[in-house]
């Protein structure tokens, strides 16, 4: 039988509710998965800049590359292990070219993509400067898109729907 789970890729500016969303699916399709703050099967490049020591964020820019490519690194070991398993990747992902290699990882292992793009605005708990968010905008490519939450009042309600939509995947293919 050929199996078919998903990969859920969230994009959005800093400050955009990414990470939140993507805690929030998983938590939603397996109830009470939280162990230490993180979660199986969400992948960000932000991991990579938390100190495990102290658990504070040290963002370094001259390790921006190695980090995407540690979290490609992750995401693909990830759904090559645990082929059942929803995956969930949020990063800014501006351009459709930033999010090729996900797609490539679930070509590979079979998984269909789905793409929410965050267009909310929250805290931006890293700091990103005002300016680099704004090149990041400039930057900003249309990409084909499952969902795009404009505002907080479809969050809850995109949460639900997307994890119905993932818990039915699986039931399917079990």
């Amino acid at each position: 039988m050929n199996k078919k789970s998903v990969m859920v890729i969230v994009r959005g500016l800093p400050g955009s509710g990414k990470s939140t969303f993507a805690t929030s699916v998983a938590c939603e399709v397996y109830p009470g998965s939280m162990r230490q703050g993180m979660i199986s099967g969400v992948f960000e490049t932000d991991k990579f800049f938390i100190d495990s020591q102290t658990g504070e964020y040290k963002f370094e820019r001259d390790m921006c590359e190695y980090a995407h490519n540690w979290n490609v690194a992750e995401v693909y070991r990830f759904c090559r292990d645990y082929p059942e398993v929803p995956c969930i990747v949020a990063n800014t992902f501006t351009t459709e070219q930033e999010i090729k290699p996900y797609r490539n990882i679930a070509n590979i292992f079979n998984r269909k993509v789905i793409v929410v793009s965050m267009q909310t605005s929250h805290q931006n708990v890293h700091g990103v400067p005002p300016e680099i968010i704004e090149k990041m905008k400039d930057r900003w490519e249309l990409v084909d898109e499952d969902y795009v939450i404009y505002d907080d009042s479809q969050v809850e309600s995109a949460i639900e729907e997307l994890a119905r939509k993932i818990t039915n995947r699986r039931k399917k293919n079990i």
